[in-house]
């Protein structure tokens, strides 16, 4: 019956963490029905393996140059917190997944911007340095991967630590050195905790490491005040002449004019 078709793909979003279509059927809206549709069960989600945790903890204490890269599975499982606190004890940058911007703060001196299509240089450039990505929450779907800008920026012989709630999804789009099949808020609790005694070979390196982001975020920036339209032939010529202001540099303005907290978001 009509509770059961609809109660299914509810828990069935839950438990994959994906999106559900329901078909149902025309006649079922030509009558009356009383029925009780019960809340979808949240179902609690661990850290993951005990030997995987472990593994990762010792890619990431030997890392000279780890990155984190934060997905939407920090969001769903509301570990912004959780995400700043291994950031900050191994002193890595912090990129966002395409679309998932608000998986760490913006206003962070570790963020450094989102990577893939229309993303930050200074995420790509950072990532590219890589010696061991963290990929926290991310299926690392192909607009967080691709080239962008003409740069081939994932890392090709990092080690890649993936950590996702869905296990079809360790592996899928990137070979991983270590894939995590657990709650990415809980599993980055697991790594501090596993890491916090231990020493980091990137600790070594730390300043180097925080003048390379703060150069890469600056460079951007200076980058993306200058980028009063686009370069292309057609761009230019239209430029010279027109009066209007362009759409890029306009959002640029917007972005200067908004208050503290703030943001402009746009489609393409």
């Amino acid at each position: 019956g009509l509770p059961t078709l609809a109660l299914f793909p509810q828990y069935r979003a839950l438990l994959e963490l994906g999106p559900t279509q329901l078909n149902i059927p025309r006649d079922f809206f030509y009558g009356d029905i009383e029925c009780e549709i019960q809340r979808p069960i949240a179902i609690e989600r661990g850290a993951g393996g005990e030997r995987s945790l472990d593994a990762a903890a010792d890619l990431l204490a030997s890392a000279r140059f780890p990155v984190i890269l934060c997905g939407g599975g920090v969001i769903m499982a509301d570990g912004q917190a959780e995400a700043i606190a291994l950031a900050e004890l191994l002193q890595a940058p912090v990129a966002n997944s395409y679309l998932h911007n608000d998986s760490f703060p913006a206003k962070h001196p570790l963020w450094v911007g989102p990577l893939g299509y229309q993303g930050s240089k200074a995420a790509m450039k950072l990532m590219a340095k890589a010696d061991v990505v963290l990929a926290l929450g991310t299926r690392l779907g192909p607009f967080g991967t691709l080239p962008q800008y003409g740069m081939e920026y994932w890392p090709k012989d990092a080690k890649i630590i993936q950590v996702d709630a869905d296990a079809k999804m360790l592996g899928l789009v990137k070979t991983i050195s270590v894939g995590i099949c657990g709650d990415a808020k809980a599993a980055a609790l697991a790594l501090v905790a596993r890491l916090k005694a231990r020493s980091l070979a990137c600790s070594a390196n730390k300043a180097a490491r925080l003048a390379e982001v703060a150069a890469a975020k600056g460079a951007w920036e200076t980058e993306l005040d200058g980028w009063a339209h686009e370069k292309d032939k057609w761009s230019l010529e239209v430029a010279k002449s027109s009066t209007y202001m362009h759409p890029r540099q306009m959002l640029r303005e917007l972005e200067k004019a908004m208050p503290a907290g703030a943001m402009v978001s746009t489609d393409i």
